[in-house]
Formats: structure tokens, sequence, C-alpha cells
């Protein structure tokens, strides 16, 4: 479970914005080809690049390049701006980042989603994988390495850290815990609906996978990792509604969280860890500060986005970039 959160965490810092929609796939999961739109046309103009002939209908390197744009444009672009936005503001910083900065940034970002257990060549395929279906190439990865090692740096120096957060960290990591299925839903209809469908005896982790519009839980059949009490990581409402269950199994009313709707479902609960504090202090205060940071290096990226003057002059990618979010 916590690699796949990870991974959705991971790719929250490949980009300012979330990728436009991928090609289609194939039942078998391969990317289907990009459709060729007019092919041969007679109205192609003379001064256009040839991008291949079939059987001898001429393709046009520009049908090629706005299909891609289409799919991938805003995303690469995105990426491409954030990369720049970091380099100046670090520039105007001062701050720069060795080779072994950026590996360590890498290694660390692997280490967030891929098992220990794997080896080398197993993570390298798994990355490439993941990049593969992301429509990110490997030198656009260690280009996000990079701006990721300035922002690391950039945010360190912010970061300030209390007793009272690390014992709250503590309390956090190794304090009482409950687990939860839960299933999220965009409104209070579709949330009655399928507590409806619960009272009548449906199985919790079937709906979910079915209903919940969270697809990182819904593919686990709603079930999310342990917390604690004052884990800030789930929300607020969330945390309540688990701890007030009392029995596995127990079902939860509905749980509202901004514009969504929850229902949990108690699977256990959990004890606290006999751990001395005094033992795992050092190590606590390190997970929080790079926790933390993480949380910074993300907040300054959209902060730099927020602010940049970006002007898309290319005319197709401009009008992809002004499409609304799916």
């Amino acid at each position: 479970m916590k690699h796949a959160f990870a991974a959705c965490c991971l790719l929250l810092l490949i980009g300012c914005q979330p990728p436009q929609a991928p090609p289609p796939a194939s039942p078998d999961g391969l990317l289907q080809p990009f459709p060729v739109g007019n092919p041969g046309a007679a109205t192609a103009p003379a001064s256009a690049a040839l991008m291949a002939t079939v059987n001898g209908t001429p393709l046009y390197l520009d049908d090629l390049v706005n299909q891609l744009i289409e799919a991938y444009g805003v995303q690469t672009s995105e990426i491409m701006i954030a990369n720049v936005l970091v380099a100046q503001e670090a520039a105007r910083q001062q701050i720069s980042v060795s080779d072994a900065d950026i590996q360590a940034e890498n290694d660390r970002s692997l280490a967030a989603f891929l098992p220990d257990d794997l080896s080398s060549d197993a993570r390298q395929r798994v990355l490439d994988e993941l990049l593969r279906r992301r429509g990110i190439t490997y030198d656009m990865w260690k280009q996000i390495m990079g701006r990721n090692a300035l922002l690391r740096k950039m945010a360190q120096s912010r970061v300030v850290l209390t007793d009272v957060m690390v014992q709250t960290e503590f309390a956090r990591l190794y304090g009482p815990k409950v687990q939860v299925r839960h299933i999220q839903l965009p409104g209070i209809q579709e949330a009655q609906r399928v507590v409806n469908l619960l009272r009548e005896g449906g199985d919790f982790a079937d709906l979910a996978r079915q209903n919940s519009i969270n697809a990182v839980s819904a593919a686990q059949g709603g079930l999310l990792p342990p917390f604690s009490k004052q884990d800030e990581l789930v929300a607020q409402p969330i945390r309540d509604a688990a701890f007030a269950l009392n029995q596995p199994g127990e079902l939860s009313g509905i749980v509202q969280v901004g514009s969504d709707c929850h229902v949990l479902r108690l699977e256990k609960k959990l004890p606290a860890e006999k751990m001395d504090f005094d033992q795992v202090k050092d190590k606590v205060r390190l997970g929080l500060r790079d926790r933390l940071t993480e949380q910074l290096q993300a907040r300054i990226l959209a902060e730099l986005r927020r602010k940049a003057d970006v002007e898309y002059a290319n005319p197709t990618l401009r009008k992809a970039a002004a499409k609304p979010l799916q």
C-alpha cells in the first residue's frame, strides 16, 4: 500500500499540472498508434516536411507533431517550465547541486515507491515502465531529479522543528492506530446510494472497487494503511470518524471532506507500539524533517508557477493548455 500511495505522491512532483490523457490503450496495455488525421491530403503545403510514406501515401511531420502536442504537450511543457522556474530561482538564491545530490534525489524517490528487495535491474525496469506509461523519457526524469534536488536545498533551510513537533510525530508513528476501508464518492447522493447497498449486504471491498473515485485505494478494495489520530496526512474528519468506530466491520455514516464524501468500515484497531522515545527520537526527527521538506518543495514549486508569466507561442499547445483538466 505505501508504495502505491508514494508513487502518486512522486508523480505529483513531476510537474505543475496533471498530464493530458494519453492515446487509447489496446487490450494488451500497449499504446495504440496516433490517428493520422488526413494523410496524403492534396492541400498539404509543398513545404510540409514528409514524415513517411505508406504504400505511396505521404504522412507529414506536422500531423505527428500536432498529435503529440495534443496528447503530451501540456504535460511535457509544464515539466520544462517548472525546470526553468526552479533553475531561475536557484540562480537568484545562488543555490547549486552536485551530481551526488541529484543521485541522492533519484535514490530517495525510487525508495519511496519501490520494494527494498528489488535488484537494481528490476528497479530500473519498474521505473522505465512507470515513465513509459506517463509519457516521460528517462532524460526528462533525470532533469526532474535535478530540479527536485534544487527544491530540496531551497526548502531545507526553511524547515524548523520543535520538540513538540517531534513528540507529535512520535505519537503519529508509534501511537494507537486504526485501519479502515473507505469508499470515496463525489457527492451526498452517490454516497447514500452506496450506504444503501451496504445495508442490503453489499460487499464493501467490491463496492469500493466499483464506485470509489480514489483510484489508488479502490484497487485495494478501499483499504488504507493504518493511521493514528495525530496523522495529518489523513483528513481530520476521516480520523475522527475512524476512531469513533469500535468493532471490526462497523460502518461510519457519510463523512464529508471538501466536496467529496467517504464511507468507512473499520478493519482493526492497533495498540500503541512499545517504543522508548529517547531511543528513536533522532530517527523520528530526521523522518519528520524529510516529510516537511518534501511538502515545502511542492509548495515552493506551486508558488513559482503561480507567479510566473508564461505565454504559449505554439497555437496547438496554447489550445491544449486552455482545455479544462480532466
